[in-house]
């Protein structure tokens, strides 16, 4: 099954009550932070808003955070996606418990997870966006990244003849 391959955000959407470090922008460079409950994060630009192959069906989405960790006790948060801009966002997907040891990385949905969105007219990357939300103590991040699955339109080749005579010297030709 075809994918995107991990993508980068490139541009900070939106920062309630949270600090951002600019340079989270730049790949495994920064920091992000989920401030407990008081704050949500929103990134979008992955890969430079471009699109996906024509007549792609998506599959299924995976965020990825690198190096998460908390700076004290154990902690969880909500990842939710938004395939149109913000508009509207998925539900959520809670992240498994995080302690103090910054090399942990999280993975949330997976090839087969549509995150209760309809992908169905979707194609445009710079409509992709990542927030995070509700955590409980303060979550750290080096980096996040969402790689989206899906299967490619095929196209059945016709061989159309308006002259001429084909040859066929041995085998079988079957037409259905």
């Amino acid at each position: 099954m075809p994918d995107t391959g991990f993508m980068s955000p490139d541009n900070v959407v939106a920062n309630a009550n949270t600090f951002f470090n600019t340079a989270w922008l730049v790949e495994a460079s920064g920091i992000i932070v989920f401030l407990a409950t008081t704050g949500t994060q929103t990134v979008d630009g992955f890969e430079n808003d471009g699109t996906l192959p024509a007549g792609a069906t998506i599959t299924g989405a995976e965020v990825l955070l690198t190096n998460t960790y908390v700076t004290s006790g154990t902690g969880t948060f909500d990842i939710q996606i938004s395939i149109n801009g913000g508009s509207s966002f998925s539900t959520s997907i809670t992240s498994g418990t995080i302690n103090t040891t910054q090399t942990n990385d999280f993975t949330l949905g997976g090839s087969s997870n549509l995150w209760g969105l309809n992908w169905s007219s979707f194609s445009d990357l710079s409509q992709l966006q990542v927030k995070g939300l509700n955590g409980v103590n303060n979550i750290y991040s080096q980096h996040v990244q969402i790689k989206l699955y899906y299967t490619e339109n095929v196209h059945t080749p016709t061989l159309n003849i308006k002259s001429g005579e084909i040859i066929i010297k041995g085998g079988k030709l079957t037409i259905k």
